[in-house]
């Protein structure tokens, strides 16, 4: 039980390290090619003002909670 849960969490830490490898690659383009601001819609002229002319982007749903261990394996 205990080389499953090391492996499942070796697995889940590799998962958030490749998406933390793929999400600093992403914004590492953006910054070369020079286009962060069109990606996020950002216009100069209305951050100058303080002015924002469209709604702003909805907050984004937070999963529910996942117990590492459940229940039934825990004894």
């Amino acid at each position: 039980m205990v080389i499953t849960q090391r492996d499942t969490t070796t697995r889940e830490l590799q998962e958030v390290d490749a998406l933390s490898q793929y999400n600093r690659a992403r914004t590492n383009l953006q910054t070369v090619l020079g286009t962060v601001l069109t990606d996020y819609d950002v216009d100069i002229e209305q951050a100058k003002t303080g002015v924002v002319g469209r709604e702003p982007d909805p907050i984004p749903a937070v999963p529910a909670a996942v117990p590492a261990i459940s229940p039934a394996v825990r004894r």
